[in-house]
């Protein structure tokens, strides 16, 4: 329910036969308010099977929240919020993989999304434009990340011949720059982000004794001129799915 909110009420009663009863008085009640400091609860759209993949960002000048996410029927939408309600726009079709940044540069959103093809599509200011990056990567989540020079850059996953593999790819300028990240043990679940120094780095899951399952968590940074991995943890199946990533702005580490 939202908060300060009339809602009003009333009851029917049917028994096993079908009888029904009359209608009830009708009872109302206006919800409080939310607390100071407590969570506020948006409902965007409520739909049976929306939503499952998603990513939520705000806009660097106001600050409000936007979120792109599937929809039921393998479509991908974005929603945006003025402050009193949302907005939510047909963006392109594909469903899962879907994450959201914003440009740093154009302060406008953008969304990845990668099921059958790498999608990249970029709002301009009344339309969404789409570019296929690569055809044939399947994945449940993508990790869309600006780099510092305000350039998009995508973490995703491809499948071949039953095994996963871990892709990046940075736009140059005038194309897709595509590099093969880990080729041995998967990463169908990651997060991009950048180190203070200015290089990509990925958390992901992976497949560590090839049998199949994912077991294990591991890092994938670009040191300048190569990606390194390394495992972080591993052990019974599930360790690595749903990993997350970021840098301690102190430590840099």
């Amino acid at each position: 329910l939202d908060a300060e909110t009339f809602y009003s009420f009333a009851l029917v009663a049917v028994d096993e036969a079908g009888n029904r009863s009359a209608l009830s008085n009708v009872a109302g009640v206006t919800t409080k308010p939310v607390p100071p400091g407590g969570w506020e609860i948006l409902t965007i759209e409520r739909i049976a099977g929306v939503g499952f993949y998603n990513g939520v960002a705000h806009h660097p000048q106001t600050g409000l929240p936007s979120v792109a996410y599937s929809g039921p029927n393998a479509t991908v939408n974005w929603a945006s919020f003025d402050g009193s309600a949302w907005t939510v726009e047909l963006v392109d079709t594909g469903g899962p993989g879907v994450d959201h940044a914003y440009n740093p540069v154009t302060k406008e959103p953008a969304i990845s999304h990668g099921w059958g093809n790498l999608r990249y599509l970029a709002r301009g200011a009344t339309a969404w434009t789409g570019d296929t990056v690569q055809s044939g990567p399947r994945n449940d989540e993508t990790g869309l990340v600006f780099d510092p020079s305000g350039r998009p850059s995508i973490a995703y996953t491809c499948k071949k011949k039953g095994k996963y593999s871990l892709h990046f790819a940075r736009w140059t300028g005038s194309s897709w720059d595509i590099q093969i990240v880990d080729a041995a043990h998967g990463g169908r679940w990651k997060q991009l982000t950048y180190d203070p120094a200015g290089n990509p780095a990925i958390a992901y899951s992976a497949d560590i004794n090839d049998d199949g399952w994912l077991n294990g968590l591991m890092l994938a940074r670009w040191d300048g001129s190569k990606w390194t991995t390394e495992v972080v943890e591993s052990g019974a199946t599930g360790y690595g799915v749903g990993a997350s990533l970021a840098f301690d702005p102190i430590t840099k580490h």
